[in-house]
């Protein structure tokens, strides 16, 4: 048949391409570990508790979601940016400086979708996709379907802060004032 001769050396060159995937998986592995090193230290290192009216702020925002678990909310040195580790012991970490230099409606835009990604179970779902991406590493569909996937889930909790809040004008200054925080840089 046509196909004998590709097959024929396919079978001959398989170990190359199983060392080559071994190779890529490794390298990938490496990397999932070390972000999940850096998250672990994000979540630990240089992190400062909030005042008590924020976390009763917090639990207010928890109930108006419906969100029964307890969640931490810290203030971190190290991130730039809003964001929430764990599943089991969920944290929000807010950037230092956040809860006295942003006004309160757009903190708590902020916190509802955070507690959006909490409520969604994303954790979980990022670690099973970054799984996913080691896996299959040498396919750009799944590279693609990877981007689509997470922009997709940041939608969905944009939509839920926004129907939670009903107040979309503070959602989108929360996330101007989030952007340009996150972009000073020194101008040297």
């Amino acid at each position: 048949a046509w196909y004998a001769h590709p097959v024929h050396l396919f079978e001959n060159q398989a170990k190359w391409f199983v060392l080559l995937w071994f190779t890529g998986f490794f390298i990938f592995l490496l990397r999932f570990s070390g972000s999940l090193l850096y998250v672990y230290r994000l979540k630990t290192y240089q992190v400062y508790n909030v005042d008590d009216q924020w976390n009763t702020k917090l639990r207010n925002l928890c109930g108006r979601i419906g969100l029964q678990r307890p969640v931490q909310l810290v203030e971190s040195a190290r991130d730039r940016i809003p964001m929430t580790i764990g599943y089991f012991k969920p944290v929000i970490l807010l950037p230092l400086g956040t809860l006295s230099g942003v006004p309160p409606q757009q903190i708590d835009a902020i916190l509802l979708h955070e507690l959006a990604h909490i409520l969604r179970k994303d954790y979980l779902l990022n670690i099973t996709q970054s799984v996913i991406e080691l896996l299959f590493f040498y396919h750009p569909v799944t590279w693609w379907l990877s981007s689509m996937i997470r922009q997709e889930r940041e939608h969905i909790c944009d939509d839920l802060a926004v129907c939670i809040n009903h107040d979309h004008i503070n959602y989108i200054k929360a996330l101007t004032t989030m952007e340009e925080l996150n972009s000073k840089s020194p101008l040297l």
